[in-house]
């Protein structure tokens, strides 16, 4: 193994093979007898499923079988699990929905699988879905995490109050309020970060076999966690030993994140491996990876710093509201917790507080997407240091280097408990702002 360390480049072990086109990706997996499935999926945010007729479907040509909700509760399967949910604001559990397969009864976000097709071919699945015939009741969907909260809005889950799945804060909120109050001058602002989708160079795709000798699934899938999934999916749906199944993750042809949870895809692909006694493969298309993917941030933040005409900050306060879809996923903690952790950063902050509540509403569950915990808080705290120093006349950069964590003060803890062990911002700024040429500016601009 070469030898390396900070800043010193690191040669990419994986990159000739996959340069010369021989990686080896979840869709390039063949086997000899293998079917292809495809899912229906809801066209709408908030449905009641009344009735699902597949028997036109079944007539088609190389078909092998459609499969709903029934049928995977039929079988005896579980739910597909996740991580515990942190507690509410009330101090109450939080709350996790049961994430069906497929669901059954309704449907709760644009994109939810409702029947799964499994025929010789892709196309021959493709015609077959479009015969399936659902009878949906449609219901007003609520999308807006802020609206989702207030008192007497719809609720996704009935037995959820306020639509409020669990809560974050850090630091200490009656500190912060006497300090904004003091503070000579204080800024405010409602700050979106919108929704994202990832677009991976691979879309996600799974293969699963089952071999009845041994009681035992093989599956393939382009993801992260592969002994997280093999544990969930054992545990929590087929309620089988570990021992029984095996997960291979092979190239994952990026991720962003948005690979790192387990969806109802696979273990219903395996399911379907086992019903039909073949592979089964399933690739996701492009189109329907909007809306069939783990999407990404959508959060609202209420921000406030307090500072004086020096430019030193006296206090920052955050005010949270994480959309994270109809459904708990397995990795949409990220953004609701980042909220409440990002009031500091770099800075050398004397109070914060920060607090964000996840917010469960009729749109694609949430997840992790490039720094999930980090970015939106980010993005508002440094949002805020341009518009105060802009208040005051001075340079941002000024502004900042008067306000980082000195290099002196390491190993350093924010006053919303965040333990930085070492670090030279000031020194990093610099060096950034020369290669930039940030003096040229003005010039530049000319």
């Amino acid at each position: 193994m070469a030898r390396y360390s900070i800043s010193q480049p690191i040669n990419s072990v994986e990159g000739p093979r996959l340069l010369q086109g021989r990686g080896r990706y979840t869709d390039d997996i063949q086997f000899k007898r293998m079917a292809h499935a495809v899912f229906l999926r809801s066209p709408h945010a908030h449905a009641v499923i009344r009735s699902i007729d597949t028997s036109h479907a079944l007539q088609m040509p190389g078909v092998q079988a459609v499969l709903t909700g029934e049928d995977w509760v039929r079988d005896g399967l579980g739910n597909v699990p996740g991580n515990a949910a942190p507690k509410r604001k009330s101090g109450e559990p939080g709350y996790r929905p049961a994430r069906p397969g497929l669901t059954r009864d309704k449907v709760r976000h644009v994109g939810q699988m409702v029947a799964m097709v499994i025929a010789d071919s892709v196309n021959e699945a493709k015609d077959a879905m479009d015969r399936i015939e659902v009878d949906y009741d449609v219901l007003d969907p609520i999308t807006d995490a802020v609206a989702a909260v207030q008192d007497g809005a719809p609720l996704v889950w009935p037995d959820c109050p306020q639509n409020e799945s669990f809560y974050a804060q850090k630091g200490d909120g009656a500190a912060t309020e006497e300090a904004l109050r003091k503070a000579p001058r204080v800024i405010r602002d409602h700050f979106i970060v919108t929704r994202v989708a990832a677009s991976t160079m691979e879309p996600r795709s799974a293969v699963a076999e089952y071999d009845p000798g041994r009681d035992h699934y093989t599956v393939y899938a382009c993801q992260q966690r592969p002994f997280v999934w093999r544990n969930m999916m054992t545990k929590g749906v087929f309620k089988i030993p570990e021992t029984n199944m095996t997960v291979i993750a092979g190239d994952v042809g990026g991720s962003f994140g948005m690979k790192g949870g387990l969806y109802p895809e696979v273990p219903a692909v395996a399911w379907a491996a086992k019903r039909l006694g073949c592979a089964v493969k399933w690739t996701c298309e492009r189109s329907e990876a909007l809306i069939a993917d783990d999407q990404g941030r959508d959060v609202v933040i209420d921000a406030e710093l307090g500072f004086d005409d020096t430019g030193k900050v006296h206090a920052v306060r955050f005010k949270g509201f994480a959309n994270i879809g109809a459904y708990l996923s397995m990795t949409g903690f990220g953004a609701p917790n980042g909220v409440p952790g990002c009031t500091c950063n770099t800075y050398d902050v004397p109070a914060a507080y920060g607090e964000s509540q996840a917010v469960l509403t009729n749109t694609v569950p949430m997840a992790n997407y490039r720094g999930p915990s980090g970015t939106p808080g980010v993005y508002v705290l440094e949002r805020l240091m341009d518009m105060a120093a802009r208040e005051i006349g001075m340079d941002p950069t000024e502004f900042r280097r008067r306000n980082y964590v000195p290099a002196s003060a390491m190993p350093y803890k924010s006053a919303n408990g965040q333990k930085i062990d070492c670090g030279d911002f000031e020194a990093v700024m610099d060096k950034c702002l020369k290669l930039a040429d940030y003096a040229g500016v003005a010039k530049r601009k000319e």
